[in-house]
């Protein structure tokens, strides 16, 4: 039985992965974890290349690009900064300071808050630089017959390359499930998660509702065995 890999955030987590492996007739090897940033998933990817073989497929839900990672100086491992920014309201989380997960980082307040302005003044540079990583890791895995997959949770972004030069996040040539506008307005659209007004942001409802893990693994499987996959423009600047 082949393998399938799933990387990813909170969105690439739950029972829908289990049960789309048993109607792919694969294994579920499940490293998706709630909270991760794309530098997070790409260094997952990469420290398991090894172990994924010929055959397997590999599935990829991609984080909110505004999510950057810290490096935590006790650990000397890069964390996400999912636990003091806030993806969906674009703002610091009230309270991060006083919080365990910051006296956990061990990295001093003003130390934090510069690493925050910087990254965030040039985050699109970032999130740029890591998809072009992923499409060559990507074409590595292809290379050794292993069929590959991303999502995006948000594809209205728009990265800017110096002071004019606009690149959309399609230009990146990372084959890829279509759910349209991104997988979090699908879900959006399709009534799959508890968000659906401005109000709810930040919430716990942004994930997915109880009792729809057959509806998501379906239409998972549907775009998998359709071959319902648009691979992007692989331009280079």
């Amino acid at each position: 039985m082949k393998n399938l890999w799933h990387f990813g955030d909170s969105y690439g987590t739950g029972a829908w992965g289990h049960s789309l492996a048993r109607k792919l007739k694969r294994k579920h090897i499940q490293h998706s974890k709630g909270g991760q940033s794309n530098y997070q998933i790409l260094m997952d990817i990469i420290q398991n290349m090894n172990k994924i073989d010929e055959g397997d497929l590999v599935l990829i839900n991609w984080s909110f690009m505004s999510r950057g990672t810290i490096m935590d100086t006790k650990s000397h491992r890069g964390k996400s900064m999912n636990n003091l920014y806030d993806d969906l309201n674009e703002q610091l989380i009230s309270g991060f300071f006083e919080s365990k997960a910051y006296s956990r980082l061990g990295v001093e307040k003003v130390k934090v808050s510069k690493y925050i302005d910087f990254y965030l003044e040039n985050n699109f540079q970032f999130q740029a630089t890591l998809l072009f990583l992923a499409r060559e890791i990507q074409n590595r895995l292809i290379e050794r017959g292993v069929d590959v997959r991303s999502v995006f949770i948000e594809k209205e972004n728009t990265f800017l390359m110096g002071d004019e030069i606009e690149w959309p996040i399609d230009n990146f040539g990372l084959i890829e499930l279509d759910f349209g506008r991104g997988y979090w307005k699908w879900l959006q659209d399709n009534n799959y998660c508890g968000m659906n007004n401005e109000e709810d942001k930040g919430s716990e409802n942004a994930h997915l509702k109880k009792g729809i893990t057959n509806i998501i693994a379906n239409e998972y499987k549907k775009r998998i065995e359709n071959g319902e996959k648009r691979i992007t423009n692989a331009q280079i600047i």
